[in-house]
């Protein structure tokens, strides 16, 4: 089985938004006062720091949510539906961050919970697919 080209550059184009957004996030976090090759001081106040946030909450969901996105591509998950939840997943993840940025709740966590639904969903799309069950 072929994999659709529409599909693989869909997911291309998402997993290059979403890693700019995280390396903006990265770079922005960034603590000169970390790099001092000297004992920090012992009276740190912790100062809520959003990029820091979306930095690290990128780290810990978005790689298996690509492992998933593969894994479907891979199974041959129906195109169309595919490249919907992969765009609604890029959308709703850049959304999540600007949100974030200007601690904009409960919009933030419906979209956080919307971007895993999208993964959610195209997991079970790859699943049918590799299975043979279409619905």
């Amino acid at each position: 089985m072929a994999i659709d080209s529409s599909c693989a550059a869909t997911l291309a184009t998402s997993a290059i938004i979403i890693w700019f957004i995280n390396f903006i996030a990265i770079i922005k976090s960034v603590v000169p006062g970390r790099f001092k090759h000297e004992a920090p001081p012992q009276n740190l106040e912790y100062t809520f720091d959003a990029w820091a946030c979306i930095a690290r909450n990128t780290s810990e969901t978005v790689p298996l949510s690509y492992v998933v996105f593969v894994a479907a591509l891979l199974a041959g998950a129906d195109p169309v539906s595919y490249n919907v939840l992969v765009i609604a997943f890029t959308v709703l993840r850049a959304l999540y961050a600007v949100l974030y940025l200007n601690k904009i709740q409960p919009y933030r966590t419906l979209c956080f919970m919307f971007h895993q639904l999208c993964v959610g969903i195209v997991g079970i799309l790859g699943l049918l697919a590799g299975y043979g069950v279409y619905l």
